[in-house]
């Protein structure tokens, strides 16, 4: 049987989880994509996104999940934002074919003002966000 985490652990857990930074915070993005998965293919299903939607997440993660979301109409254009820096580069990198193609952009945020200017959006989602 596995030992019970201590107090500092759990604090450790609980940062990572809530921004996640670092190489720990790369490994957190990686778990947590893993175990949210089936929530974000239902908040897909929800969204019932059309040709040519604008869709923004409010806290992207590794944002591995995108190439599978704009596969869901055609021409949909994607905006995520995250307050971790580690998230906020990693979803560049996996999604760099996106951006490239005009498709996917990724802000980093302050967690209180939104960094977009004026854009608005058709659908809005978040999946395991406080």
């Amino acid at each position: 049987m596995a030992k019970p985490f201590t107090e500092s652990e759990l604090k450790t857990i609980a940062a990572q989880l809530r921004c996640p930074s670092g190489e720990d915070g790369q490994e957190m993005g990686d778990a947590m994509h893993k175990r949210n998965i089936s929530m974000t293919r239902a908040a897909f299903s929800s969204l019932q996104a059309e040709a040519g939607n604008r869709i923004l997440e409010l806290g992207h993660g590794s944002a591995r999940h995108v190439p599978e979301l704009l596969s869901q109409a055609d021409d949909l254009n994607y905006c995520g934002i995250d307050i971790s820096d580690t998230m906020h580069h990693t979803a560049k990198s996996v999604n760099a074919d996106l951006i490239a193609q005009e498709a996917a952009q990724f802000e980093l945020y302050d967690g209180v003002h939104l960094p977009l200017a004026n854009g608005t959006f058709n659908r809005v989602f978040t999946v395991n966000t406080i």
